[in-house]
């Protein structure tokens, strides 16, 4: 993604006249990455915090005696 970005915006100060150094192109890019790997850290925590509640939720139910993966039969329906 950082890649195509630093494409596009080559692209676009080519058409525009934009001039920049080599130096400030590869800040940029590597700013992008730093951002990059912080958003996926980020979304790694959040798989990890929702994987460990669903396991919660797992082993509460079968500690009530309740299959988390079965499905209602006609007599545990509610009345």
């Amino acid at each position: 993604m950082a890649l195509t970005t630093e494409f596009l915006e080559r692209r676009f100060d080519a058409a525009f006249g934009v001039t920049r150094t080599e130096q400030e192109r590869d800040n940029r890019l590597s700013q992008r990455l730093q951002q990059l790997e912080q958003d996926l850290k980020g979304a790694m925590d959040f798989e990890a915090a929702a994987q460990y509640e669903l396991n919660y939720v797992r082993d509460w139910l079968k500690q009530k005696g309740l299959d988390p993966w079965e499905l209602p039969g006609a007599d545990s329906a509610p009345q």
